[in-house]
């Protein structure tokens, strides 16, 4: 082999390992496998009050809502981060069954709750919202008691979601992973991209914990969030 060749080859191995070494890290911010017994604990917060039931069984946690309540089934964790991905194995029971991942900044006034964005999935559909806008939205509609919003709200707020059809297995393992990157939002179901959506809310550099939102029930074999 030639010394021009030798060089070459040299120069390719340390541009590859140099763009190894420029990749951004990932580290888990948080995870729960909810391989235990007894109370979920794990610093998960339950809205409880409502008497829903939050069962850990056989390595998962079995979410049931109280029918008579006002709310979802609720279980709000913390884990910050800016980019990166959250990734949950879930299971419906019920063609009726539906839950909403949602995204959210404690600090964050402008909107209720620091809500930032939804991931609402249903045997069904599979959708993606900037809840930012969709909240505003929602707001001006009830101030002007609004049944339907103007032309200019409805706008917004087909800008600001994304939705597809999707068709679930009930009763089998599905695993979502919610990808996020700046303002792009992308969520996939068992390995395969589905939907996407770039927002401002999406971009918001401090996302700091996530909420289970629960209709009807819905069983969780684990979770993670990863920070890139």
């Amino acid at each position: 082999m030639s010394n021009v060749n030798v060089l070459c080859l040299l120069a390719s191995a340390m541009m590859a390992v140099q763009a190894f070494a420029d990749e951004p890290k990932s580290t888990v911010a948080f995870t729960d496998t909810f391989d235990r017994t007894g109370q979920v604990g794990n610093e998960w917060k339950l809205n409880t009050k409502e008497k829903h039931e939050f069962v850990l069984k056989d390595g998962a946690v079995h979410i049931t809502r109280n029918t008579d309540a006002k709310h979802s089934a609720n279980m709000l964790h913390q884990a910050q981060f800016q980019n990166g991905t959250l990734a949950m194995r879930f299971k419906l029971l019920h063609e009726e069954d539906s839950f909403n991942v949602q995204v959210r900044n404690s600090q964050f006034t402008d909107v209720k709750q620091g809500m930032l964005f939804n991931v609402r999935i249903a045997n069904g559909t599979l959708e993606l919202q900037d809840a930012v806008v969709a909240y505003h939205n929602k707001k001006a509609m009830q101030a002007k008691n609004a049944a339907e919003p103007t032309p200019t709200q409805k706008a917004e707020l087909d800008k600001a979601t994304a939705a597809v059809p999707v068709k679930l297995s009930i009763d089998q393992w599905h695993k979502l992973l919610v990808s996020v990157q700046d303002d792009q939002l992308a969520a996939s179901i068992d390995g395969k991209e589905l939907v996407s959506l770039s927002s401002k809310s999406i971009g918001h550099p401090t996302k700091d914990n996530f909420r289970l939102e629960v209709k009807l029930t819905l069983v969780v074999d684990e979770i993670s969030v990863t920070v890139k």
